[in-house]
């Protein structure tokens, strides 16, 4: 854990490799689609958590894991986490 954090409640987001949709942690080997569903951690619980992420990524279940910021309801607190977590919203019909 490089970065400073200042919240007490996050989520592990990342990647799926197989697809590149976002994902969230749920247990070591499960990524969820939906950060609702994702396991919410504590600040003091993310070094135990740390490893299973990293174990996840070594096995290329996802990339680029990084935790974000919720609040006690669960809901992601910085825009552009909320943006991603919504998904791709363009039409690509449009531009055919």
């Amino acid at each position: 854990m490089s970065k400073k954090l200042k919240g007490e409640l996050f989520l592990y987001s990342g990647n799926r490799l197989v697809d590149g949709k976002v994902v969230y942690f749920l247990r070591k080997g499960c990524w969820v689609e939906n950060s609702i569903k994702a396991k919410k951690i504590k600040l003091e619980e993310i070094i135990k958590l740390e490893k299973a992420v990293k174990s996840d990524e070594k096995d290329c279940l996802i990339i680029g894991p990084y935790l974000i910021e919720i609040n006690d309801d669960g809901e992601i607190l910085k825009l552009r986490e909320k943006i991603r977590s919504q998904g791709l919203k363009i039409n690509f019909q449009t531009y055919l």
